[in-house]
């Protein structure tokens, strides 16, 4: 896991922002924005099971699959199991936030209503 702070204060996200992944749900999407440039793929369903075409419609979106993949959630605790369901399906280099958007809303980054 690497911190998103640190991340975002350095060139190497900001290079990479077609390389990450929001995996939180469209109501999290909506009520606290994203990170300009993003991508996103709820790794849940609204009832709270697996979404099942998780990895098809991670697939569909073209995410270099030999670069890095940042993936964030609300906390870290998605990222970190999208993370390695990404690595088994052949991502290289899955990386999940650390402290996701919470630890970003503290710190006081300006999210994009995209």
């Amino acid at each position: 896991m690497k911190e998103i702070k640190r991340l975002l204060a350095t060139k190497e996200l900001v290079d990479s922002a077609s390389q990450i992944l929001d995996v939180r749900s469209p109501f999290e999407w909506d009520d606290t924005g994203v990170i300009a440039g993003c991508k996103k793929v709820s790794l849940y369903n609204d009832d709270g099971l697996m979404n099942e075409n998780f990895v098809s419609e991670v697939d569909d979106l073209g995410f270099n699959k030999d670069e890095p993949l940042y993936v964030i959630c609300h906390s870290g605790v998605r990222s970190q199991a999208a993370a390695q369901i990404l690595a088994r399906v052949g991502f290289k280099e899955p990386v999940s936030l650390d402290g996701g958007v919470a630890k970003l809303g503290v710190d006081g980054y300006e999210f994009s209503k995209e």
